[in-house]
């Protein structure tokens, strides 16, 4: 049996859709809000998609076992319904978990196959997909989708590919290819365009990624206050970067979004009336951003030391009939960062678009920036209520806080003299940073207008004896710093503070002027609480007093090791890696039941009748073959012989020994006759087609034998079509295609 001839075209292409589906589908998979799965699976799956695809477009046939694998679920639903309905339900709930594949593996076989039909199908392919390339990827890049630029890259590398075997198969295919020494030829130029071309391209490649990324742009403020001026809508382009969106992907800081110059603590404040965030559910809360613990002299930073969780800190038990349930939808409208901003017990968070970080110090972190409107819901605990926190104290072993306690060594001492002659005297923790809290409120101004620490000072030092003045970052950072010069864990809150008034479609709107700063402090018995030592903000005093404890809604239950642990009547602990899972309600479940049935019914009746439309064209398609070879039979010699040698030449052209256009069958045998002859064995090819010559040009008469030797060289080529093809492709083809028969005969 002769093996199939290597086919360069169809595996360049097929490679060529493979690295354009691979480039599109992953920032498209992270814009929609899902981890994008690892380098080796997406590839994994990208070729297997390609593949399936490419055995769909050179066996047709195979698309009838879509049918059988639908009409075998079928079968299986009827047979264990509950186990199929949990089954779709559960692929087709949204939003699914963030690291969920199903959805990102549907996006990736939808994209390679609009490519696979673009590349193979249409003619102006380059062009469709430089469309697609350009209402892809610069929405992607204006949303600051980051692996959009990466994919870019990759993507133009591929189509150039495209467009230089394009310009590559104009020069070779004017090539002759009537010999053995021709063809080899043609394989040599195409192998070297390939190499030639491959290495362009990698070089060009290689250079962009050894030019520095980090030099910023030249300063020719003339030029561009004349371009701004006589070409306003150039400015318009980028102002949803220049003049709106803030931050840089990473974790969260005043400098991060442009209020400060510099990661160091210090200078002038810059106002910026920018809606960052959007908030639903609730306002006047603080919202953490990101918790710091280690203070340097000049800036906060996070212990490097320090491991992540996996779960939730809870709050003690003391503390919960002053703490109250809360929920906050939010939305980094034009804010990019990492971090997760919460409240100060945050027990739950959903709708995330990747894998969540949880630190020792509850802050939360994503492994990549949230993407621009992305939402995602909080819930957790709140301090609502006032009482005295004092009294609430109990002794507690504070050992593993030490690194809450840390201060550099070469603070100036009269820092912590200051802090022990206000707080030192007063018992306990609370107190003590209570009035450290006060006498900052009291005794130092507000002002956003500082200038910059000067030479080495310590920051904290200059601002209590020098300066005296400065915003939220500066009493924060010394209500920290002093409060850990009197013995109390803290640690530095960045964040914002959330207007109490909301838009009128119930949304809190979150400038960069609500960034703000604050200190939690550990309470030995109550564990961390917010104070606010910057004037003009709210303190724990004026929240309302605490509801009677009859009238909460909290209450106190013990769990299987007889540890008394909070219980919510919502379930704010569902979460928690000690509590139970919640589940959807009954109602809800057998809802999506029935319409998953109802669903999978009308699937089902659409099926069989798919089924039956099909086996009806089928039998229509057969007697209509059949028929046509009857009449072909009645005919006379000449248009007999001309019939069946006509079919006999599509079926050659199947089998790569088909006519040159244009060619003659007397041209035609010369070239062939001996492979022809080979495969007819007795047929003798040559008087076959001098007599289809006389038969076409001229008036000579034909006789049978000229018509019967013509039907046994087409039998003898169907037998060798059908054993080079396969039955199934050719009943496709002939029955359902029509190809080969039907049109031959009615030309």
């Amino acid at each position: 049996m002769k093996v199939r001839r290597f086919d360069f075209a169809l595996v360049f292409q097929s490679a060529i859709v493979f690295g354009l589906g691979l480039s599109l589908a992953t920032p498209v998979i992270e814009q929609i809000g899902y981890i994008v799965p690892g380098l080796f699976l997406r590839a994994l799956f990208t070729a297997l998609f390609v593949t399936v695809y490419t055995v769909f477009y050179l066996f047709p046939v195979v698309v009838v076992s879509i049918p059988l694998l639908l009409a075998g679920l079928a079968v299986l639903y009827y047979r264990n319904i509950p186990i199929v309905v949990e089954w779709v339900t559960s692929i087709l709930t949204i939003p699914q978990p963030a690291d969920a594949l199903f959805w990102p593996l549907l996006i990736l076989a939808g994209i390679t196959l609009a490519l696979f039909v673009i590349v193979f199908r249409f003619r102006y392919s380059l062009l469709l997909l430089f469309v697609v390339g350009l209402a892809a990827f610069v929405p992607l890049w204006y949303l600051f989708i980051d692996s959009a630029y990466p994919s870019s890259i990759t993507y133009s590398i591929f189509w150039l590919m495209l467009l230089s075997y394009h310009k590559g198969t104009e020069l070779w295919s004017r090539l002759p290819q009537r010999n053995r020494r021709k063809q080899e030829e043609i394989v040599g130029l195409r192998n070297g365009w390939l190499g030639y071309t491959v290495s362009l391209l990698s070089i060009a490649v290689l250079i962009t990624l050894i030019l520095p990324k980090d030099l910023g742009p030249v300063q020719w403020h003339s030029l561009q206050a004349w371009v701004n001026e006589n070409f306003t809508f150039l400015n318009r382009l980028r102002s949803s970067e220049t003049n709106e969106i803030r931050g840089d992907g990473g974790t969260f800081g005043f400098y991060a979004f442009g209020s400060q110059e510099g990661a160091e603590l210090g200078g002038p404040l810059w106002l910026d009336e920018t809606v960052l965030i959007e908030v639903r559910g609730q306002g006047g809360i603080y919202l953490r951003g990101r918790i710091k613990d280690t203070y340097t002299g000049r800036h906060w930073k996070k212990t490097e030391a320090l491991e992540g969780r996996d779960f939730f800190a809870a709050p003690r038990e003391a503390l919960l009939d002053l703490l109250t349930d809360t929920e906050v939808t939010i939305k980094h409208k034009r804010l990019r960062t990492s971090s997760v901003f919460s409240m100060l017990y945050p027990q739950d968070v959903s709708s995330l678009p990747g894998a969540l970080q949880i630190g020792q110090n509850s802050s939360m972190v994503m492994s990549e920036s949230i993407p621009l409107n992305h939402e995602y819901t909080v819930k957790g605990l709140d301090l609502a209520y006032r009482s005295n926190f004092a009294e609430l104290e109990r002794e507690e072993d504070l050992s593993t806080l030490d690194y809450y306690l840390d201060l550099p060594s070469d603070l100036p001492s009269r820092v912590k003299e200051l802090a022990l002659e206000v707080a030192g005297e007063k018992k306990g923790y609370y107190n003590r940073i209570k009035a450290l809290e006060t006498f900052l409120r009291h005794n130092y101004s507000y002002n956003r207008n500082v200038p910059e620490v000067a030479g080495n000072r310590d920051f904290v030092d200059y601002f209590l004896f020098d300066r005296n003045e400065g915003y939220c970052t500066y009493f924060a950072t010394a209500l920290a710093v002093m409060g850990r010069a009197a013995g109390i864990p803290t640690r530095y809150v960045s964040g914002f503070s959330v207007p109490d008034e909301e838009s009128e479609d119930g949304v809190y709107e979150v400038a960069g002027t609500n960034a703000h700063a604050w200190v939690e402090a550990y309470i030995p018995g109550l564990g961390w609480l917010p104070f606010e030592a910057t004037p003009g903000f709210s303190t724990s005093a004026d929240l309302p007093r605490h509801r009677d404890t009859a009238e909460s809604d909290a209450y106190a239950v013990e769990d299987e090791e007889g540890q008394v642990a909070p219980f919510y009547g919502r379930d704010y602990y569902d979460h928690h890696p000690d509590s139970t899972a919640a589940y959807p309600g009954v109602e809800s479940r057998i809802s999506a039941g029935i319409f998953i049935a109802v669903l999978l019914k009308i699937l089902t009746a659409v099926l069989l009748t798919a089924m039956l439309v099909f086996i009806a064209h089928v039998a229509y398609r057969y007697r209509r073959v059949k028929k046509m070879i009857g009449n072909l039979e009645v005919q006379n010699p000449r248009r007999r012989a001309v019939g069946y040698y006509l079919i006999a030449l599509s079926l050659l052209d199947r089998i790569n020994l088909g006519k040159w256009p244009g060619e003659t069958p007397r041209k035609y045998s010369k070239r062939i006759i001996r492979r022809v002859y080979f495969l007819a064995l007795n047929l003798n090819f040559r008087e076959v087609s001098e007599g289809i010559n006389l038969a076409l040009y001229s008036q000579e008469e034909i006789t049978p034998e000229l018509a019967k030797e013509a039907e046994q060289f087409f039998r003898y080529i169907f037998k060798h079509y059908l054993a080079k093809v396969g039955r199934l492709t050719a009943l496709f083809e002939i029955l359902l295609k029509g190809k080969h028969f039907t049109e031959d005969l009615m030309s």
